[in-house]
């Protein structure tokens, strides 16, 4: 039963590229800062819904964390309180060349079936919280050999939230307030239903 989230950030405010384009408006999207743009609002959210001894920071400040060092934390951690009761969300947004590839997707720890039914409660909320948005995969699941997946001793789930490469998920979601909110709001959601199994 999980009783610990943890939450990375990926990529920090000097890692290249990880920008989205700049759109005729002048505004682009930094995937760093809306990285933990969402963390801090999810952390806000659950802290007031009484979650807030069960969450944790993997990567503070806004400087970039290798890989190593955010899954040495994971599993340091993981470790300490074991590994079956710890959750790692790794939040992200996609890009790709083709700039109408669009949608959601939770990839988790291939093979992990713990993992797997953890990405179904995020892809779940996602796809409430966006009916109108496509759900990539299987339904939004997908498993895939990521190193914050695959090194972390604990389940763990990388979310990326829709596309900053697309002009319409970027310019109408990732970029404005309310968009924002939704996002966080669903993971709010999912991470509710894994969190209030342990409660009675």
């Amino acid at each position: 039963m999980i009783k610990y989230i943890l939450f990375d950030a990926g990529h920090g405010q000097e890692t290249p590229g990880k920008r989205s384009p700049v759109w005729d408006d002048g505004k682009q999207l930094l995937e760093w800062e809306f990285n933990r743009s969402i963390r801090d609002r999810v952390l806000d959210k659950l802290t007031t819904l009484g979650y807030g001894s069960n969450l944790k920071i993997v990567n503070e400040g806004d400087i970039d964390w290798s890989l190593k060092k955010r899954t040495d934390k994971v599993n340091s951690f993981a470790k300490s309180v074991g590994p079956l009761k710890c959750l790692l969300i790794s939040i992200h947004s996609d890009a790709f060349t083709d700039p109408k590839a669009n949608g959601f997707t939770a990839f988790h720890q291939p093979g992990s079936p713990a993992s797997e039914a953890a990405a179904r409660k995020f892809a779940s909320a996602f796809a409430k919280a966006f009916p109108d948005r496509f759900m990539r995969g299987k339904k939004g699941v997908r498993e895939k050999n990521l190193h914050m997946t695959r090194e972390s001793v604990c389940p763990a789930v990388l979310l990326e939230c829709f596309f900053m490469t697309n002009e319409y998920e970027c310019r109408n979601i990732l970029l404005t307030e309310g968009g924002r909110n939704r996002v966080a709001n669903a993971i709010v959601d999912a991470c509710v239903n894994i969190l209030s199994q342990n409660r009675s």
